[in-house]
């Protein structure tokens, strides 16, 4: 089953520590 903008963003998400910067593209980054 594939993911939807929002989960993706959402697993993005918990991946990060907290004050981390990274390259997410475009689109992506407003949702996480």
């Amino acid at each position: 089953m594939a993911l939807d903008k929002n989960q993706i963003a959402q697993r993005i998400a918990q991946e990060l520590e907290h004050n981390t910067y990274v390259n997410l593209g475009i689109g992506i980054p407003t949702l996480v």
